[in-house]
C-alpha cells in the first residue's frame, strides 16, 4: 500500500508539473500535493479504488500531454484493466472527451477528427472487455438511480461541501489557487 501510495504522489506529482510548468516554485507543487492529500483522504485505503486511483492518475498525465501514437491503445489497457478493477473506469472515457473531444469540438466543430470519436466509442466500450462485461454498466446504472437514503450513507458521494471540517475551506483556497497559477489555455 506504501509503495502503491508513493507511485500516486509521484505520478500526481508530474501532473503538477506538467501543467505549473517544470520551472514552477516547489512551494506551489507542495501545495498542490497537500491539496492533493487532503480530498483523496476519504478514500485512501488498502481497497481496490486505490489501485484504480493511480491508473486514472496514469490516465490523466497521458492525456494533458500532446497526442501520440500510441496513446489510445495505452488508455484502453488502462481501461480495460480498471473495468475488472472498480467503477472507475468510467473516469478514463470522460477524460478522454475533455481533454481529446471537447477541445477539437470548441476549435472546429465542422473540422473534427473521427480518431476523437472513434477513440470516445472504444473506450466507453473497454467495459465490455472484462468478465463482468454488461455488469460494468449495470453498475454505473445503480449509481445513477441508488435510493436517497443509501446514497446519503455513503460517505464517497458526498461532495466536500456536504462533509463536516476543513475540506470546504481547504477546496475553496484550492480552487482559487487553481484560477492563480493556470493560465487559462491550461
Amino acid at each position: 500500500h506504501g509503495l502503491l501510495m508513493a507511485y500516486t504522489f509521484k505520478v500526481v506529482l508530474d501532473i503538477i508539473f506538467i501543467c505549473i510548468g517544470r520551472r514552477a516554485s516547489l512551494l506551489i507543487a507542495t501545495i498542490f500535493l497537500l491539496a492533493f492529500t487532503i480530498f483523496v483522504s476519504s478514500i485512501i485505503s488498502v481497497r481496490p479504488q486505490m489501485l484504480a486511483m493511480l491508473l486514472v492518475a496514469l490516465a490523466t498525465r497521458r492525456l494533458i500531454q500532446k497526442p501520440t501514437t500510441l496513446e489510445l491503445p495505452y488508455l484502453l489497457a488502462i481501461t480495460v484493466l480498471l473495468a475488472n478493477i472498480h467503477v472507475y473506469w468510467i473516469f478514463v472515457p470522460f477524460l478522454w472527451g475533455c481533454y481529446r473531444l471537447l477541445p477539437q469540438l470548441l476549435r472546429n466543430p465542422g473540422g473534427m477528427s473521427p480518431r476523437a470519436y472513434y477513440g470516445l466509442v472504444l473506450l466507453c466500450l473497454a467495459g465490455l472487455i472484462s468478465p463482468y462485461s454488461i455488469k460494468n454498466y449495470l453498475v454505473l446504472w445503480d449509481y445513477l438511480n441508488m435510493p436517497t437514503y443509501l446514497r446519503d450513507a455513503i460517505s464517497e458521494f458526498r461532495s466536500a461541501f456536504a462533509k463536516r471540517g476543513e475540506t470546504q475551506f481547504l477546496l475553496i483556497l484550492y480552487a482559487m489557487l487553481l484560477a492563480y497559477q493556470f493560465h487559462a489555455k491550461r
